[in-house]
């Protein structure tokens, strides 16, 4: 039974030295069983490896047990590696002397390949999901600068809105609004004027706290000086005095804390 076996059967004595091998071997290792009566388990390994196993085996002698599915490394004859499962059960006389151990080693260098091929896969497909997690994560903090710039630049073009509103629209409306004599006439501009101002009124909420402190006349003024006009240009457009315009204009740097400061209006202006 143990000739025709498709497993390497074997026996050593107490010192781990063979008394018997199937021929088996011939087919796993390339050597006749003959040659194998002699020797040890651990001349058939390389260094490393017959340290580590005739460590294992020696604690297994010591306590007479039976060991099962011991991975090793062989060296065939040809100098190939060959991986072995090995499994063994003690030996005993009828007088219960221990005699060594009796075992079964299986060819596994085929499985240990394809694990060794799946670790590699596995290895490499968790490296390209790092890979792919840190692309998306730079693609994230790509799209939420590119959002928070969003955000900013319609804050900016909601309060230039707002801000060319209340310079460049309410002031007229309240020119016109002043200048008008006729009932009907003074219903249908304050109907146009309660109008736009429910347009801008979400806007209004967006500007900033420094604009804020200008009155609608100021905010036409710094607009207007935002734009480069000289004092006495703004008086002609407005039809005040130059003096008024004058004073409108420390009103703002005023309100901007640049009185006594060596500061450019119109850049001050235009940095809002």
């Amino acid at each position: 039974m143990a000739e025709n076996t498709s497993d390497w059967i074997w026996e050593v004595d107490p010192k781990g030295v063979y008394t018997y091998s199937n021929h088996k071997v011939t087919e796993l290792l390339g050597y006749e069983s003959e040659e194998l009566i002699g020797k040890t388990p651990f001349d058939l390994m390389p260094m490393d490896e017959a340290k580590r196993v005739s460590g294992l085996f020696n604690n297994f002698i010591s306590s007479q047990s039976f060991f099962n599915s011991i991975e090793n490394v062989n060296i065939h004859k040809n100098g190939s590696r060959v991986v072995m499962e090995t499994s063994a059960v003690p030996i005993f006389s009828n007088k219960g002397e221990f005699l060594g151990y009796r075992g079964i080693d299986r060819d596994i260098t085929s499985r240990k390949h394809m694990e060794e091929a799946l670790k590699r896969s596995r290895e490499t497909l968790e490296e390209k999901v790092k890979e792919r997690t840190s692309e998306l994560e730079d693609i994230n903090i790509a799209l939420k600068v590119l959002l928070k710039k969003g955000e900013n630049d319609k804050k900016e073009i909601e309060e230039k809105i707002f801000s060319n509103y209340k310079s460049l629209i309410s002031p007229f409306i309240e020119k016109l609004k002043n200048r008008l004599t006729e009932k009907n006439q003074k219903n249908l501009m304050y109907i146009i004027e309660s109008n736009m101002q429910k347009f801008f009124k979400p806007f209004s909420k967006k500007i900033s706290d420094q604009m804020a402190k200008l009155t609608p006349a100021e905010i036409q003024i710094a607009s207007m000086i935002k734009e480069g006009l000289s004092n006495k240009e703004i008086a002609q457009i407005l039809n005040n005095s130059v003096r008024t315009i004058t004073n409108h204009r420390q009103h703002i740097r005023r309100k901007f804390d640049l009185e006594n400061k060596k500061v450019n209006l119109r850049s001050y202006l235009s940095s809002l």
